[in-house]
């Protein structure tokens, strides 16, 4: 991305008439950068995004995928400034002024500070697998590590009397980090932005995702995929407006542009099925997280008062901020012995030798795979004195509720702790009661003595158009053309009579880390009967590729 000569920009915030620079950026053609914000790119923290792969194991999937997080972050902060301007030029009683866009602004060029190596892979598969291996119970989030190292990039580079050269005070720090994470807390009254709430819809809107993140990262990513978007963001933005919805006021769309919309969150499940859930890549994803959980503990990164493991620095921004996809590399030419099983894994990548796919299987109704509820907790401890899961699961001495409940439970945990097919089979049976005997023939008739928990890798894939089950559509407020200040809702047929009777489904394939074709035909054969259990009529999908 080349940075080119100086332009002036009226009427921002403490900017000087020569301080704007100029990126020619391949989605959004030549943009023009704040001052403040070309300070904040010129640090270490920041620059590090250079090295995070925007869609992290699909550059092993798709060539093209090779772009990072520092240019969508460049992106989203373009477009943030872009619908904060067409506002503020379209309805000035909106009171939107030059800080305002400029912390909307620094707010999208932050808003991915946090990312660890390969992105969502850091955040969604090796931190919660470490914290579960220690038996810990927190949920980390890249948005909470991006606010952190957005204060740390601030002290670090002595940043302080640039932002309030800008007119930006601490209160506006404050600001900026609630619109990074997109929830609205008290530096919004504390800033004096009591009437402006709508602003924490531009970079991050949990009301219903329609965000200029988003926006970036559709066509960004599209582009380096090579898939056709069809999204047409800049024309959305010309036709957005602030109404009062109730007693709030939401950023709507003219009653025209329902069709773009949809094709926004088509456009973002079309990019889940074909590239961010695509099976290799999230295979490949699965293969890096294990090589990472090994490699946990043999890796030191320079901290604030010392070395820590990489799942540690997410609590030190001075670590955190030298921790990128360059840790394989690192341990690829570790010379460390206790690096090698971990080095193993990657070398299998990097020759293509990848967990063997087994099958696939599309739940249905009642039948999809939901996430495990503190009940569920309570009951593993219920059981936990017994000392065989299975027996304990079809004790014919407990209640059928009782069975009920243990079945209810191991379908989740096993399926999102990858535990072992074959207590996922016997959980999925049916509703009639087994006696302890009957399950041992099933065991001792498909010998699973060769097959372990660690051989075999269940992946749960939830694709929907943003709003699980539900049109995410519904949402959304629009504008008619006769009264421009009046929301209103429009109905499915409003959009198109062509819209998804569903709205999401589920995939749960199965893989076989291990290398023997017995075990794998053995696998196949137990998934196969495991789906024939669940759904007569479909069966399972299996491959051999």
């Amino acid at each position: 991305m080349a940075t080119g000569g100086n332009v002036a920009s009226e009427g921002d915030s403490g900017a000087t008439s020569t301080a704007y620079k100029v990126v020619n950026d391949p989605i959004h053609g030549h943009i023009e950068l704040h001052p403040l914000c070309v300070k904040v790119i010129d640090t270490p923290e920041f620059q590090r995004l250079r090295d995070i792969k925007q869609l992290g194991g699909c550059y092993f999937v798709y060539p093209g995928a090779a772009h990072n997080r520092f240019e969508h972050s460049i992106g989203t902060c373009f477009l943030a400034g872009e619908l904060a301007r067409v506002l503020k030029q379209k309805q000035p009683k909106l009171g939107i002024n030059a800080e305002d866009i400029l912390c909307v602004e620094i707010a999208g060029l932050c808003h991915d500070l946090g990312h660890g190596p390969f992105s969502h892979l850091f955040d969604q598969s090796f931190i919660p697998r470490v914290h579960e291996k220690r038996g810990l119970k927190r949920k980390w989030k890249h948005e909470d590590a991006s606010k952190e190292m957005f204060d740390h990039l601030i002290k670090t580079n002595d940043l302080m009397d640039e932002f309030r050269k800008h007119r930006l005070q601490e209160r506006d720090i404050s600001f900026i980090k609630e619109l990074i994470d997109g929830k609205c807390g008290k530096a919004l009254r504390e800033s004096g932005r009591g009437e402006k709430k709508f602003l924490y819809e531009i970079v991050a809107n949990k009301r219903n995702g329609i965000d200029v993140d988003k926006w970036d990262y559709f066509a960004r990513d599209c582009h380096g995929l090579g898939i056709r978007n069809n999204f047409d963001h800049g024309r959305l933005i010309k036709f957005a407006r602030v109404i009062d919805v109730g007693e709030e006021r939401q950023i709507c769309y003219k009653k025209k542009e329902a069709a773009n919309l949809f094709e926004m969150f088509h456009t973002r499940m079309h990019l889940h099925r074909r590239a961010y859930q695509h099976r290799v890549n999230k295979l490949i994803e699965e293969m890096i997280t294990d090589a990472l959980v090994l490699a946990d503990g043999h890796i030191e990164i320079p901290g604030e008062s010392g070395p820590v493991k990489m799942s540690e620095a997410v609590d030190d921004m001075v670590a955190y901020s030298k921790l990128t996809d360059c840790v394989l590399q690192q341990i690829l030419i570790s010379d460390h012995s206790e690096l090698e099983p971990s080095q193993n894994i990657l070398k299998r990548i990097q020759k293509r030798y990848l967990y063997k796919f087994v099958g696939e299987f599309r739940p249905q109704g009642e039948q999809l795979i939901k996430k495990v509820s503190k009940t569920g907790c309570q009951r593993l401890s219920f059981y936990r004195d017994e000392q065989d899961s299975y027996a304990g699961c079809m004790n014919t001495n407990k209640s059928a509720n009782e069975r009920h409940d243990w079945r209810d439970w191991q379908t989740s945990r096993l399926i999102y702790s990858s535990r072992s097919l074959f207590s996922l089979f016997l959980c999925f049976h049916s509703d009639k009661d087994e006696t302890i005997t009957e399950v041992r023939n099933i065991l001792a008739k498909l010998d699973i003595s060769t097959l372990t928990v660690e051989d075999l890798y269940v992946q749960v894939t939830n694709l929907n158009y943003g709003k699980g089950n539900q049109n995410p559509i519904g949402d959304v407020r629009f504008y008619s053309k006769e009264n421009h200040d009046e929301a209103i809702e429009i109905s499915e047929e409003e959009v198109s009579m062509m819209l998804p009777r569903k709205y999401s489904e589920q995939i749960i394939r199965l893989f076989c880390k291990k290398d023997d074709t017995d075990v794998q035909d053995l696998a196949k054969k137990c998934f196969q009967k495991w789906c024939k259990e669940r759904q007569p009529d479909q069966g399972a999908s299996t491959s051999t590729e």
